[in-house]
């Protein structure tokens, strides 16, 4: 079967290449990282709580399923990865949310309901940040809401959704241990917004959205992003330190 592009501008696939596309998307190393924060939480929280691998495969089965609809709906927009159709691309993506929340319902169930609180603000503040929502103050890299909200999102909820998921609480610990993860997922999507046709063709992303180059700007916060970095491995430290040590 055949699409024809018409009013979205996009380029004729069969259908199994739309839908696979969507699937899995040009994103999906990125979706890595929520599933690696949430690992590294629950494994300092199995500590004091348990370890459970079933849990586990599920908590990560429904962060990626979660992150990747995301990333799919943002991918959905008519100027952005235009080989893709969004008639199929969008309905998919809120698609795997959805699946996403089910799988979340099920490990919440298996474990404590906060766990499912805290996934609920996460989806909130993701399609904040992929609809941009409040007019792009949760999404763009200009305000410290933009790239602080996807900072948060990903690294410091995920990373206590992992401990929460194993210890059925929130410790101060892992509350400023998070902030680690935070930092350095924020910050590698500060520097983005200046290289936006490079990550694009790195990705296999095909476009055609007016993109900025400002290099000063660029060195400026990359600049900047070390020695917010730095400060997350602080906070690592001490967050580690009070789980382990105080």
């Amino acid at each position: 079967m055949e699409l024809s592009p018409g009013s979205t501008g996009r380029v004729d696939r069969s259908l199994a290449y739309h839908v696979r596309r969507s699937l899995v998307n040009n994103y999906w190393l990125f979706s890595i990282l929520p599933l690696t924060v949430a690992t590294m939480g629950m494994v300092i929280g199995s500590v004091s709580g348990t370890w459970d691998w079933t849990v586990w495969a599920l908590a990560m089965a429904a962060l990626w399923l979660l992150d990747q609809g995301m990333k799919s709906v943002d991918l959905a927009a008519p100027d952005v990865n235009v080989t893709v159709d969004p008639r199929i691309q969008y309905p998919i993506g809120f698609g795997m949310i959805a699946a996403g929340a089910v799988v979340a319902i099920v490990a919440a169930w298996m474990t404590t309901w906060l766990a499912l609180g805290i996934l609920v603000l996460g989806v909130f503040l993701g399609l904040a940040y992929n609809l941009e929502w409040f007019g792009g103050r949760l999404h763009d890299r200009k305000y410290l809401t933009g790239w602080g909200n996807l900072g948060f999102t990903l690294g410091w909820l995920c990373t206590v959704l992992g401990y929460v998921y194993a210890s059925g609480t929130v410790s101060l610990g892992i509350a400023i241990f998070a902030f680690g993860p935070m930092a350095s997922i924020g910050t590698m999507a500060w520097v983005t917004e200046d290289m936006k046709d490079e990550m694009y063709a790195r990705t296999g992303i095909e476009h055609r959205r007016k993109t900025e180059r400002n290099v000063e700007r660029l060195i400026d916060r990359e600049l900047h992003s070390q020695f917010v970095r730095v400060l997350g491995f602080v906070a690592m430290a001490v967050g580690i330190t009070l789980e382990f040590v105080v």
